[in-house]
């Protein structure tokens, strides 16, 4: 009976103590659900990988306000960001609801370093724009922290890995900074 006793509680300690605080690029921070990625690029050249990342961020009509600073760190708005699921081979009746139909909304930070840049998604939330035909993972309208992590807020909860992966292929994608063409440069 003690022995018994004493495996429920190691079980149970294990469980509580094993929580997930990282997936992908995707991490538990002050009981924040944050996206960060180091992106390494050939470019030596401070300056022109900036440029390459202010034009990559200002092509996508859901990037805003990015704002250049001058100790090298850009900031920008992501306003109804919806994934391009189909993009990575995703169908829509596999893919989560809040992927198919929810925009989602952060703040991005970006910092340069010695040819690499580190970029930083934090403060997601999400609205979805109609009722899904099956139960969603989420409720809607709410920041990313709250659907995403468990009562205790010291890990994931189950049924939120998908929603994850699908938006760190998203997130991955977005940041990945675009070459200058030389007619761009010249025009």
């Amino acid at each position: 009976m003690r022995t018994t006793l004493l495996l429920c509680c190691c079980a149970i300690f294990n469980t509580i103590a094993a929580q997930i605080t990282v997936h992908e690029n995707f991490q538990l921070i002050n009981n924040d659900v944050v996206f960060t990625k180091v992106y390494a690029n050939e470019s030596t050249d401070q300056k022109d990988l900036r440029q390459q990342i202010l034009y990559t961020l200002r092509n996508y009509p859901f990037v805003r306000n990015v704002q250049e600073f001058e100790d090298g760190v850009m900031t920008a708005d992501i306003i109804d960001y919806r994934v391009d699921y189909k993009k990575f081979g995703y169908a829509y009746f596999t893919s989560p609801n809040e992927i198919t139909d929810g925009l989602w909304t952060g703040k991005a930070l970006i910092s340069f370093k010695e040819g690499k840049y580190k970029v930083t998604v934090k403060s997601l939330s999400f609205v979805i724009l109609k009722p899904a035909p099956c139960p969603s993972t989420f409720s809607g309208g709410d920041l990313l922290s709250v659907e995403a992590l468990t009562k205790q807020r010291n890990g994931f909860r189950e049924g939120i890995f998908e929603v994850l992966e699908h938006l760190n292929k998203g997130f991955s994608d977005v940041f990945k900074s675009t070459p200058l063409s030389n007619n761009e440069d010249n025009w």
